[in-house]
């Protein structure tokens, strides 16, 4: 199997600053081109919030100043983020403006002047507690919701889906999608197929599972994507028809950082690739796909002990693209063999013209790893073998005469 890397993974790009406790962002590329995100602003001592927006015209390279969308007494999270055919956005939050936490829908037509509707009636009527939700725009231009409910004592009750035809009514169906499920989010890819990922655990010590379902009634056996026992915050994005990636944050030490997995069949998972290293805590991590892109934009800590000060940051990652072959592309400079493999491999290039090149392997974060060769090359094959490598996604380029070609090693 071949990972053919389409473009180098950008620089992360700070969103937003200051002292507040920025969290939890939901982010759209809209029809008129502005990147638009909605987030958390956090009050540290009690973690009660409002929301705010910022938006990018020049797709993430630069962002505007936060603006409010709602700031009042109570607390408003967890912002969900569609935009409808006609160009209006739709945004649901939880908040505790009623005797329990609901699920709240508000409307815009430019981003900055909200119509509230106040909360959205799910079915439920015995107190229970309606948090979490991730809304997601179909084909048909119907929306269905995930979301977690709670008891009214904040026990756990698992996570439900629901369907809107015009996203103010929803069914009152209450179809549960898992019952142990927290933090649930869904997602549709090729029209056809419902994905809702989600943690499962007690305490802090967590783990990603899925199913999926045709109908949102009947769900498949569970499935579990991560098992490192402390991975939260899981976000599952199509890449269009080809694949689907899921986002989340592990902690591999004492602070977490942002990982994801791509999957072709929703059965098996390529390796993960770990986007952030920091000795920070990185987290929430909410991802699209456009073109041929992830972006993917996240809550970072601004010191190592979290909760305190944290800033938006976003970054646009490569998409992979998965050919049943071993090696470099057919007919291309760059040979990888064996690919994938359990220690390091063998580089090769086939060269048509002499001249100065560089071969260099990098992490998914663009840090270099190796340089495995830099100078003078004449026509013909040459080979060097890597040096032991870690498992994991590493981006191998090749520069020289004109010419760069990018391939991604694979190290189980």
């Amino acid at each position: 199997m071949n990972i053919s890397i389409l473009a180098l993974l950008s620089q992360a790009v700070q969103v937003t600053s200051g002292t507040a406790l920025d969290y939890q962002p939901a982010m759209r590329l809209l029809s008129e081109g502005r990147v638009f995100v909605v987030y958390e602003v956090l009050d540290p001592g009690d973690l009660s919030g409002d929301l705010y927006s910022v938006y990018s015209t020049d797709r993430g390279a630069t962002w505007s100043s936060p603006a409010p969308v709602i700031t009042s007494p109570a607390s408003e999270r967890h912002p969900a983020l569609v935009q409808m055919p006609d160009g209006t956005l739709y945004l649901y939050y939880l908040s505790d403006s009623t005797a329990q936490y609901r699920i709240h829908m508000a409307s815009s037509t430019d981003g900055v002047i909200w119509t509230f509707y106040g909360p959205t009636a799910l079915g439920w009527t015995g107190g229970e507690h309606q948090i979490n939700p991730e809304v997601v725009f179909e084909a048909d231009s119907s929306l269905s919701m995930s979301y977690q409910l709670m008891t009214a004592g904040y026990s756990n009750l698992g996570g439900y889906v629901s369907h809107s035809d015009d996203g103010f009514s929803w069914d009152l169906l209450m179809r549960q999608a898992d019952a142990g499920a927290r933090l649930p989010r869904i997602t549709k890819w090729r029209d056809s197929v419902y994905i809702v990922t989600y943690q499962q655990g007690s305490g802090s010590v967590y783990d990603i599972f899925y199913r999926t379902s045709q109908d949102l009634t009947n769900w498949t056996a569970e499935m579990q994507l991560t098992a490192t026992s402390n991975s939260h915050d899981s976000h599952p994005v199509p890449m269009g028809d080809s694949a689907v990636a899921v986002f989340y944050a592990t902690a591999p030490g004492s602070s977490y950082d942002i990982y994801y997995q791509v999957s072709h069949d929703l059965a098996s998972w390529d390796p993960e690739v770990r986007i952030t290293n920091n000795n920070l805590y990185d987290n929430q991590p909410h991802g699209l796909c456009v073109d041929d892109t992830l972006w993917v934009i996240w809550s970072q800590s601004v010191y190592p002990t979290p909760y305190q000060d944290h800033d938006l940051y976003f970054q646009k990652l490569p998409k992979a693209v998965v050919n049943q072959e071993t090696g470099g592309e057919p007919g291309g400079l760059l040979d990888l063999r064996p690919n994938p493999c359990t220690r390091g491999s063998v580089i090769s290039l086939a060269l048509a013209e002499g001249g100065i090149y560089r071969v260099a392997v990098y992490d998914p974060c663009g840090r270099l790893v190796q340089e495995v060769f830099r100078g003078e090359l004449g026509q013909g094959l040459h080979s060097w073998a890597t040096g032991d490598l870690r498992p994991g996604v590493y981006l191998v380029i090749c520069e020289g005469v004109g010419s760069r070609e990018t391939s991604a090693l694979v190290v189980k």
